[in-house]
């Protein structure tokens, strides 16, 4: 009768009991588990750690040498595109349908869409240009990653700066900045200057990026002359504390010279007030570093009586006061007490 009344209540009650009779049953191999004689743990033999060691260094070595010659084949696959006129601009164009539609369906009517809606590319004289310094600096980008330093590349960078900056004029008529709607020749060679050597369409078509972007004190930009000199070659001369540092701002300063030539009276101006006096300050840091605390402090000096409406004197004024009161560097002309 009860269990009619309270049918939820009996149903639990004979569960429980069910399961206290189950209970010993699980328990007994537990417990003979418990009590079996454990086996001891075996160990593998000791290892030759010298042996050892060597292979694992000559692995190690044998993924290096398999990476630079994946990095070099793919370099000299670049160099031989900028070496025929016409060349450097099929390669890239080529890159470019790679990354963009091979491998979708329809891919292929895709691309020979976009190529007959912009014809222009294929024959830009702008195109080529971008295409030809993009490809220059990949390559020197692509020995870079295959060595310890920039040591054994700076020749390579200083002669594709050379490159650059005798392309300055039509660098600057392309700019640089996202492509439009419409890649058209322009924007083409737009996106080709702007975008980073190690995410450029070369890259991604030859499967190097990966390589490229995780190496330190170096630029991606292929037309950012500033930042090629700052990173790919001052760095290197500050560590070596070679005094070649210094040419570095004097280039610089030329280099952005002729370009705000290019750009106008209104160019010049800010050059030569704000410009050129940031670059000569900087310098003038960099001649401490090597070692050169008078000549830096004269330059220094220099710079703020030509200068004393700058934006930055007032900075300018409070670092060149700190350095007077403290021992070490005399201008020119100075008496020590």
């Amino acid at each position: 009768m009860e269990s009619d009344i309270f049918p939820d209540t009996h149903r639990s009650f004979m569960t429980f009991l069910r399961s206290l009779l189950v209970l010993p049953v699980l328990a007994f191999p537990c417990g003979a588990y418990a009590q079996a004689a454990a086996t001891p743990a075996q160990d593998d033999p000791t290892l030759d750690t010298k042996m050892v060691a060597q292979q694992l260094q000559a692995l190690v070595q044998n993924r290096s040498q398999r990476k630079n010659q994946f990095l070099d084949n793919a370099r000299q696959q670049v160099l031989r595109a900028t070496q025929n006129p016409g060349a450097a601009g099929n390669f890239v164009i080529d890159c470019y349908r790679k990354v963009q539609f091979e491998g979708r369906s329809g891919g292929g009517n895709e691309f020979a869409k976009w190529k007959k809606d912009n014809s222009d590319v294929g024959s830009s004289q702008e195109v080529e240009l971008a295409s030809n310094l993009h490809l220059r600096y990949l390559a020197v980008t692509l020995k870079r990653a295959t060595v310890d330093s920039a040591g054994p590349v700076l020749p390579d960078v200083w002669a594709y700066l050379d490159a650059l900056m005798k392309s300055q004029d039509m660098v600057a008529r392309i700019g640089t900045g996202p492509a439009g709607p419409r890649l058209n020749a322009h924007g083409f060679a737009q996106v080709l200057l702007s975008a980073g050597v190690d995410q450029g369409w070369p890259a991604q078509a030859l499967g190097v990026g990966q390589y490229l972007s995780s190496i330190p004190d170096w630029s991606q930009s292929p037309s950012d002359l500033p930042e090629i000199l700052e990173k790919d070659i001052r760095a290197y001369l500050r560590e070596k504390s070679d005094p070649h540092l210094l040419s570095t701002w004097d280039y610089e300063i030329s280099y952005r010279e002729a370009v705000a030539k290019s750009q106008g009276q209104a160019a010049v101006a800010k050059f030569t007030e704000e410009t050129a006096p940031r670059l000569l300050w900087k310098k003038a840091q960099d001649m401490e570093g090597l070692g050169m605390p008078n000549r830096a402090l004269n330059l220094k000096i220099s710079i703020v009586k030509q200068h004393p409406e700058h934006p930055d004197f007032e900075q300018w004024a409070a670092e060149l006061q700190k350095s007077l009161h403290s021992p070490g560097a005399q201008p020119a002309g100075s008496e020590e007490n």
